[in-house]
């Protein structure tokens, strides 16, 4: 015997056409994937990484659902540090993407915290040479946030507002490398190696 799909018909919001709702693949209930990708690209992008490694309740929940742990319970498994892990590096690898930098150029460090702050980082890794990448690599972005900071009934406009602040922070830091020296001395003010 096989499960049926429910498939419903929905109204997006914007365009204001029908399109079919399938639970167990459209992420918004209120917006066609077309109009949620054009209306939050950012946003977009970043649940559909977390569809793919946590599935589509975790990509519905992950920032703008309450939830009373610093991630929804679709999202965690048996390695809760693992999995903050797996949410910061789809935000980083999107934003990073969005500015420029595509995924076999950027790298996503990082430290994650349940109790506390997770530190991360993106750098801007050289091309192909005969030094590790780590000792040639730019940092873009550096940022601490406590995960549960990052869900909890957020409208889509703020998660977009939240992922385009870091996208630009990235754009400036491959253009200005002060703000990459700034990124550098928060890390060495926090006494806290992300390499290590």
């Amino acid at each position: 015997m096989t499960e049926e799909i429910s498939i419903q018909r929905h109204k997006c919001r914007v365009c204001g056409t029908a399109f079919d709702f399938n639970e167990d693949e459209t992420i918004y209930e209120d917006l066609c994937s077309r109009c949620a990708e054009r209306k939050f690209p950012l946003a977009f992008a970043v649940r559909k990484r977390i569809q793919e490694s946590c599935g589509i309740v975790a990509a519905r929940e992950v920032f703008t659902e309450k939830h009373d742990g610093c991630l929804p319970n679709s999202m965690i498994g048996e390695d809760l540090m693992g999995d903050i892990m797996t949410l910061f590096k789809a935000i980083g690898h999107v934003v990073a993407e969005a500015a420029g930098l595509p995924e076999e150029q950027h790298t996503v460090i990082v430290e994650p915290s349940y109790e506390d702050t997770t530190w991360w980082m993106i750098t801007k890794d050289p091309p192909k040479t005969g030094l590790p990448r780590a000792a040639e690599s730019q940092i873009v972005l550096f940022d601490y946030t406590k995960a549960w900071h990052l869900g909890g009934n957020l409208a889509e406009d703020q998660v977009e507002e939240m992922l385009e602040g870091w996208k630009e922070t990235i754009v400036k830091s491959t253009r200005d490398v002060r703000l990459v020296e700034d990124a550098v001395q928060l890390l060495k003010s926090a006494k806290l190696s992300l390499l290590s």
